[in-house]
């Protein structure tokens, strides 16, 4: 055993064994550098002691800088500080890191990963708080003053750390978290913590800019959103301004591809709340758009070639409070649907350009009680296309379409009403539960001079019919035409012109001064009516055209659809 010595600074040392009083004390002072072996027995015993009461090995002489293991002679018993007195850190491993993280306040360690390093190296950026995982935004910047403090660089760097490593980006909504520019989310699975719903979340500046942006970096072009809020900072819904609270955009040759939408806010938007550029199999679920000064959605594509595709809404999202514009928007699009979605105190729904491919609504809920629908009605439809569907509609006492009900479709073939509204005006088409339709193909004609032929016909059962029918003539080569009708009649010899007694619809024809001439110019005529079979035999309706062609040949293509009303 090393003696230890009579008084705290170097001096005389005990002797060994040490002799205790007759109160069984001795003044004992360990060298701190040392390691001792204690043990008590009676004043009678041998030395080395042999009949020892107890014998303690491994007491440390207190050194603060052990070159050794520090290990509790008994399992799950001792503890370092208590409830007043704590140690200031506990400093680990081979990072020499920081059992507490001084910033943030939180006890733990992540180590900075090789896509952090990666990502720092070239795009910037740094870890201040080790002790939240790589992906939380947290780690990369502090949000000092929830609100004020400008966090936009730390959502950038958390972004761009995600996509280069693949972690889940685990975003702080229970307090404001301040942006001044966009941040890029392209690649991102963006998570929500907290409750996001009515949440601050991420709030724009007063700038106007797309507060999440995506713009294809990198190549990619995917995004999930789950539980994330966003506020554009218009509470006023100011129109005129700009700046989208999500702006997925087409970018040269790429464009925005599997989008997830998972219980979203977002509100009181600059510009739109949504807005989807050419975008690709999107899938939005209660996703709720409160407030912008312009649209609540908006899905657009520049041309029938680049459409818009695939988008998917359900899970009663809403599209509301936007007082100069639409609730939801569409231009240019193919398979879109809402399914039970929400529309208050907007414009409505207005539909844009005429090559549109299957749009479907279904227990679309309208109505408005501070904002003045400037149409009255549910659609404003300046479109066309192939296959629209809408069923189970509230309209909040709005008519069903502009310009003029049901005819404002004459550019859309198979136009479906499945009925099951409430509430919305009487230029609704009741229950169709029947869809007959004639389609002829491409008819070539050549033959020059006023003629009258049959495109095609429907044999229908007895019954009450909404008829539509559209005629299409193409230039097939050096054609000349002069003038075009047709009519629908029982009548299979009527001559086109609308001569018959009582025509179902009537003439639809033009008379051109300066004909197209232009190869594949085309001329589409359409008309609506009415038709109603008493009895019980079948009646097969006829679409006679007139043609006046003076040189070349004409390609004609026309449709027949008859919905059944009753």
């Amino acid at each position: 055993m090393i003696p230890a010595g009579t008084e705290a600074s170097p001096g005389t040392p005990n002797t060994n064994p040490v002799i205790l009083n007759a109160r069984g004390e001795a003044n004992v002072w360990l060298d701190p550098t040392k390691v001792y072996k204690l043990v008590l027995a009676p004043a009678t015993d041998t030395d080395p002691p042999t009949n020892a009461f107890w014998t303690v090995d491994n007491i440390s002489g207190g050194d603060a800088s052990p070159a050794f293991s520090i290990i509790p002679a008994v399992d799950n018993l001792y503890t370092l500080g208590n409830t007043s007195f704590s140690w200031a850190n506990v400093y680990v491993g081979a990072n020499h890191a920081p059992v507490l993280d001084t910033t943030a306040g939180n006890v733990g360690y992540y180590r900075q990963t090789t896509a952090e390093t990666t990502v720092f190296g070239s795009l910037g950026g740094s870890v201040v708080a080790f002790s939240y995982p790589p992906g939380h935004v947290y780690r990369y910047g502090t949000n000092t003053t929830p609100g004020t403090t400008d966090m936009t660089a730390a959502w950038n760097t958390c972004a761009n750390v995600c996509r280069q490593g693949g972690y889940t980006m685990q975003c702080p909504m229970w307090e404001a978290n301040l942006v001044s520019s966009s941040v890029i989310v392209d690649g991102c699975h963006m998570v929500g913590l907290g409750n996001s719903t009515n949440a601050p979340g991420i709030t724009a500046s007063a700038a106007q800019f797309d507060v999440l942006g995506l713009t294809q970096v990198g190549g990619f072009g995917f995004l999930i959103m789950e539980n994330i809020t966003v506020n554009g900072s218009n509470p006023t819904n100011t129109a005129g301004l700009t700046g989208d609270n999500l702006s997925l955009k087409k970018t040269s040759p790429a464009h925005p591809y599997v989008v997830s939408l998972i219980n979203c806010s977002f509100f009181s938007a600059k510009g739109r709340n949504i807005y989807i550029e050419r975008g690709g199999y999107t899938s939005s679920f209660h996703t709720r758009c409160i407030g912008a000064g312009s649209h609540g959605i908006e899905i657009f594509a520049s041309s029938s070639g680049d459409l818009a595709t695939t988008f998917r809404d359900y899970g009663s999202s809403q599209f509301s409070n936007c007082p100069h514009g639409y609730g939801i928007k569409l231009t240019e699009v193919a398979s879109v649907s809402f399914t039970d979605s929400i529309l208050e105190d907007t414009f409505g729904i207005q539909r844009n350009s005429i090559d549109n491919r299957a749009i479907y609504f279904r227990g679309i809920y309208q109505e408005n009680f501070t904002v003045t629908n400037p149409t009255g009605t549910f659609f404003v439809d300046n479109s066309g296309g192939v296959g629209l569907r809408y069923a189970d509609l509230f309209g909040g006492n709005l008519q069903l379409c502009s310009p003029t009900g049901f005819a404002a479709f004459s550019n859309w073939t198979d136009v479906y009403d499945g009925g099951g509204h409430s509430n919305l005006g009487n230029n609704s088409i009741p229950l169709a539960n029947r869809v007959f339709q004639a389609t002829s193909g491409p008819i070539t004609n050549a033959v020059t001079g006023a003629q009258s032929v049959t495109i095609t016909s429907v044999s229908l059962p007895p019954g009450l019919y909404d008829v539509n029918a559209t005629l299409q003539s193409a230039n097939g080569g050096s054609a000349n035409l002069q003038d075009l009708a047709f009519t629908v009649t029982t009548n299979s010899a009527d001559v086109g012109t609308g001569s018959s007694t009582s025509p179902l619809i009537p003439c639809a024809a033009r008379t051109y001064a300066s004909p197209p001439t232009g190869s594949g110019s085309t001329v589409r005529l359409s008309g609506n009516g009415l038709f109603q079979i008493i009895g019980t035999a079948n009646v097969t309706i006829y679409m006679r055209s007139f043609i006046n062609n003076s040189a070349g040949t004409l390609s004609l293509n026309g449709q027949i659809t008859a919905k059944k009303i009753t």
